[in-house]
């Protein structure tokens, strides 16, 4: 039980950091357009 938690946490945050990633890579290419 304690093992599936421990995935499902990791599994959690490794979307959450792709997901900031993916807005940062956005908003640098916006900042990119604009130069």
């Amino acid at each position: 039980m304690r093992h599936d938690v421990d995935h499902n946490g990791a599994r959690f945050t490794y979307f959450h950091t792709t997901s900031v990633i993916l807005k940062k890579v956005r908003i640098q290419s916006r900042e990119g357009r604009r130069l």
